[in-house]
């Protein structure tokens, strides 16, 4: 039995350095898909060079990186429009500071940015999860009620195991599923993998595990590759083993100990039509 795997590339068109890594990964036949930052420095010229690969682009809707499109945004920017860094947004979408209309007007500019980019759009999900944040997630299905072919990514309904960080994307996740439920939007998801294994430096190993407890279904397995450049650390993401990561993703053996594996790389489309 083929399980279908959709190796999904976070962060692209935030810097140079991290479209590279995603390329690479790409190329090596592992990504299918690539989640793309409108707001990052690198936009453009990632999807300009993006059409050429065999790879699915969504939006990786972004409330903490970069320029907000639609201006300054309540709780959410400062003055010039400049989004607030992480621990601000959380803080103000949990104290339901931000405006929903003005959530939804940044979100459709994001997803109008990158079909003017070129990008197809097969998926949503948020830098740094802030598609889950309260108050986002209410923009988020009001999208979803208007393009429901748009895969959204959605964490494990019970915490993973991951501390603190964990229990509050399980609280978002079912936050958003039951939301949906009650608006009766039907979420187009897949369970999520690979989030345990950020930041791992033994991230081969990790992953090699990981690949052994897979479940018969099709899933999504985000990735984070990075090279090692040092711009990375003056970006605002999560600090991690990316170039361990990218190692692991463009090993020449890979797709065939996948095969072994009975694995297969897979877009959403696919993934979605075998589930």
């Amino acid at each position: 039995m083929t399980r279908r795997v959709v190796f999904n590339a976070d962060d692209l068109g935030m810097a140079p350095e991290i479209d590279a890594a995603v390329f690479a990964v790409a190329r090596a036949g592992v990504v299918r898909e690539a989640s793309l930052c409108v707001t990052g420095a690198s936009a453009e010229s990632a999807m300009a060079q993006a059409k050429q690969l065999p790879a699915g682009v969504g939006l990786h809707f972004c409330l903490t990186e970069g320029q907000a499109l639609s201006g300054p945004l309540r709780g959410l920017t400062d003055r010039r429009g400049r989004f607030l860094p992480l621990e601000g947004v959380l803080a103000s979408c949990l104290a339901r500071v931000p405006l929903a209309g003005e959530v939804e007007r940044e979100l459709a500019l994001q997803l109008g940015r990158a079909r003017e980019l070129g990008a197809s759009l097969t998926h949503l999900n948020g830098h740094h999860h802030v598609h889950l944040f309260p108050v986002v997630r209410d923009a988020v299905l009001a999208v979803l009620e208007r393009e429901g072919s748009l895969h959204v990514r959605v964490p494990p309904l019970r915490p993973s195991g991951e501390g603190l960080r964990g229990r509050l994307l399980a609280r978002f996740a079912r936050a958003l599923s039951s939301a949906a439920r009650q608006r009766g939007v039907v979420l187009r998801t897949l369970p999520l993998w690979g989030m345990s294994l950020l930041g791992r430096a033994d991230h081969a190993a990790a992953f090699d595990t990981r690949l052994q407890a897979l479940p018969d279904e099709a899933v999504e397995w985000v990735v984070h590759p990075r090279s090692s450049s040092g711009r990375r650390r003056r970006l605002s993401l999560a600090t991690d083993a990316g170039p361990e990561e990218l190692a692991t993703l463009t090993r020449p053996d890979l797709l065939e100990r996948l095969a072994r594996l009975g694995i297969a790389p897979a877009s959403y489309a696919e993934a979605h039509s075998s589930s």
